[in-house]
């Protein structure tokens, strides 16, 4: 269980500042005694390489350096963190599929960390410009910036965990700061919480289910009870197979009518801490049955 741990999952148009950002990012958190890794897409992947990708048919070579990233991703999640240090795995990646930001929010779960991404939202003219200001060496082809913009996927799930940030914002003396709290506020709040949560629901909705079977055996149990004391005090009245057939009617009738619905079972038969009150199911049973007897 990595609870100090944060992934920090950069996204954005390419030449909106995402990098930029990440170098600052692991300066100040650096400072304030952070343990910092970065997997950055662009020392995985060539210029170039982006380039013959983007304008490719094919699906598997992406899905192959995706893979290579969060690989890298994961292999510092593995390592140890035996000092109360907070340690944060930024990925500096384009990220414009939900899909691919999802795997890595599997992977904070898996590790039991927080999870924060950081959409540097740019439009695609000012992306374009802020390249074409690069040196030559570093700048991504246009059609890798205008093909993208066209497959962009904003953050908009609740899973996200997202803080939204303006080209312009960049320059802002408090950004830094502003991001670092929602780093703290992540590692105190991990995926392990939620997925917590939907284990306690799990086991809150099969507890229910054993004592809805337990509730209904019960009630069964009550019916047949008075059913045999029903043949019992009524059979010199009335022959004792027919008498035995109606009461069991009357029974199936009853559990029937629970089974769908139709019936409703008074909510205070459980207690608070959740076990049966069998007296006041008794009552309600015999009360029940007496209420629907053709006798």
């Amino acid at each position: 269980m990595n609870q100090c741990y944060c992934i920090v999952v950069l996204l954005g148009l390419p030449a909106s500042g995402k990098s930029w950002l990440a170098g600052r990012l692991c300066s100040f958190l650096t400072e304030n005694n952070c343990i910092v890794n970065c997997a950055t897409f662009d020392t995985i992947v060539s210029l170039e390489k982006q380039a013959e990708i983007a304008v490719s048919s094919s699906s598997e070579i992406t899905k192959h350096y995706r893979r290579e990233m969060k690989d890298t991703v994961e292999s510092f999640l593995k390592v140890p963190n035996p000092s109360s240090k907070k340690c944060v795995v930024i990925v500096d990646d384009n990220n414009y599929y939900r899909s691919m930001r999802y795997e890595y929010h599997q992977l904070a779960a898996k590790f039991y960390t927080g999870y924060l991404q950081i959409y540097v939202k740019c439009e695609v003219s000012e992306a374009l410009l802020q390249n074409n200001s690069r040196p030559q060496s570093s700048r991504v082809p246009d059609i890798v910036i205008t093909q993208m913009n066209t497959k962009f996927e904003d953050p908009c799930e609740a899973w996200e965990n997202s803080l939204t940030i303006g080209h312009i914002d960049l320059n802002d003396t408090e950004i830094l700061n502003k991001i670092w709290n929602y780093i703290q506020n992540a590692v105190d709040s991990p995926v392990s919480t939620l997925k917590t949560l939907e284990e306690k629901k799990l086991a809150s909705e099969q507890s229910k289910l054993r004592n809805d079977h337990n509730i209904f055996h019960n009630i069964d149990k009550v019916l047949r009870k008075r059913l045999n004391q029903c043949i019992r005090e009524r059979k010199e009245e009335k022959d004792a197979r027919v008498l035995a057939a109606q009461l069991n009617d009357t029974r199936q009738s009853i559990l029937e009518g629970i089974k769908t619905g139709a019936i409703a079972i008074p909510t205070d038969i459980l207690k608070a801490d959740g076990s049966i009150d069998l007296s006041i199911l008794e009552v309600w049973s015999i009360s029940a049955f007496i209420q629907r007897c053709p006798l």
